[in-house]
């Protein structure tokens, strides 16, 4: 992928025990550098053809891939029981630490877990006026966030923004994707500038992010298509996660040329 110039200027030093200088050599379609590395079998993907390569790559592995992420399902289906606005005022302390299970923040984070739902941080009541809330409200989504993690009225105590963000991905699971550390360094690696804003608060940065990846979600839809019983929004979110497990150590230039000493060595 884009830029190619400085991968053949990192080749030189492996090789060669020198920096050379990219600026002293021309790149382009058809320009020697990018001819020898085609030469040696590499394809060079521009920026805004890497999420159509990546949608294609996952396309050949997701059913497997869901197949080994069942609790996807799992959690879907534990949501649409637990976000029930009827149901929500009987919950007692130990149907709130289900959630737990539930979170893949807190799944991955024991401390984070006890943190929230170990004993309670306020009255079962203040739970119950929290996700009745959470439910009922006509508040904008940015709104909702920022009041979960700011607003003392409103703010679940050991919750940050990660688990935020799955709990009301789950609510609109139709809607919005998950937005946490390893979502932004997808997007980042499929070349859509996600620049931060200063002083942003989280909801505006989680809405701005699930409008930033509209087309991912369409070209997910027509390449890959709906796999699971659950909503496109969720296995997007899969995508992001299937592409930061396997790309982020292809990123680094060392493994490639390891990984291209070792296929030479082959041959």
């Amino acid at each position: 992928c884009y830029p190619p110039k400085l991968i053949i200027s990192l080749a030189n030093k492996h090789a060669n025990g020198k920096d050379l200088d990219h600026n002293l050599f021309d790149g382009g379609v058809d320009t020697p550098a990018f001819k020898i590395l085609e030469k040696h079998g590499f394809s060079i993907i521009k920026k805004e053809n890497k999420l159509k390569l990546y949608l294609h790559e996952f396309s050949e592995i997701a059913e497997d891939w869901f197949n080994e992420h069942q609790w996807l399902e799992n959690n879907f289906q534990f949501y649409k029981s637990f976000f029930q606005e009827k149901e929500i005022e009987k919950y007692v302390w130990s149907d709130f630490q289900k959630l737990g299970d539930f979170i893949h923040a807190f799944n991955t984070n024991a401390l984070a877990k006890k943190r929230a739902l170990g004993n309670p941080n306020l009255s079962i009541e203040s739970y119950h006026e929290i996700f009745k809330y959470i439910i009922t409200t006509n508040d904008e989504i940015n709104v909702v966030i920022n009041n979960l993690l700011h607003e003392e009225k409103y703010r679940l105590k050991g919750f940050g923004s990660a688990s935020i963000s799955e709990l009301i991905g789950y609510l609109h699971a139709d809607k919005y994707v998950f937005y946490n550390s390893r979502d932004e360094w997808a997007i980042r690696e499929i070349g859509i500038d996600f620049s931060k804003k200063r002083g942003e608060k989280f909801g505006d940065k989680f809405i701005r992010y699930n409008q930033a990846i509209t087309n991912v979600i369409e070209q997910y839809i027509e390449i890959v298509g709906q796999k699971t019983n659950t909503t496109v929004c969720l296995e997007v979110d899969q995508f992001f996660s299937w592409i930061y497990s396997t790309k982020q150590k292809g990123s680094s230039i060392n493994n490639m040329i390891d990984s291209y000493k070792e296929k030479i060595k082959e041959s």
